[in-house]
């Protein structure tokens, strides 16, 4: 009986470090957007003030 309270217990500890590296991966993916989204919108500014000039 014991083994099979570990068990669930093993399994649920399981599911909650699953959750929070699927949480983290995704504000990981998040911020990779934001990141790149940050470079094109500056290089595009550079590119603009570069084709002024």
């Amino acid at each position: 009986m014991s083994i099979l309270i570990t068990l669930i217990v093993l399994a649920m500890g399981f599911q909650i470090i699953w959750g929070l590296c699927e949480i983290a991966y995704g504000i990981a993916l998040m911020l990779l957007g934001i990141a790149l989204y940050i470079v094109a919108s500056i290089r595009d500014a550079a590119l603009a003030l570069l084709g002024k000039s």
